[in-house]
């Protein structure tokens, strides 16, 4: 099977990756890491507010095609075309979705909002007010003491 395309994910992946993948494969078999890798390499999901989690041209996803590959290479030795050929669709569908659903530049599309008021106090205002209350309320309590010389 020709995996040149994920060559460049083959990267060098520090001890603190390998061993979050070997405690996957722990806590949830093969299998089950195997699943998991491929639910968060999905480039489909997104969070409630509509942005996209992952994308194929994050450091996220090319961590995560390093630990998938790593997994693969350590624990799917017996079935390691199917696995590659698995992943290597799940890429490719990745790639499309990126193309199809560009990400957008939130630092250009986010707009200014104006600070919301209060029944016409603003948040700043509430703060200082709440400020001069706690500074208000406290007591000192100051004794004179006399020395005798």
């Amino acid at each position: 099977m020709d995996i040149k395309e994920l060559d460049k994910y083959k990267k060098h992946l520090s001890d603190f990756y390998k061993v979050q993948v070997d405690a996957r494969v722990v806590n949830y078999g093969r299998y089950g890491a195997w699943e998991k890798h491929l639910v968060w390499l999905d480039c489909t999901r997104r969070f409630p507010d509509g942005s996209r989690i992952i994308q194929v041209n994050s450091h996220v996803y090319e961590v995560e095609m390093a630990q998938t590959l790593y997994l693969i290479d350590r624990y799917f030795y017996d079935i390691k075309d199917e696995k590659y050929a698995e992943l290597l669709n799940l890429h490719h569908a990745n790639i499309e979705y990126d193309k199809n659903n560009p990400v957008l530049d939130r630092a250009k599309s986010k707009q200014k909002t104006p600070r919301r008021k209060k029944d016409g106090v603003s948040a700043a205002e509430l703060k200082a007010k709440a400020k001069a209350m706690k500074i208000g309320a406290l007591k000192f309590n100051i004794k004179k003491t006399i020395k005798n010389e």
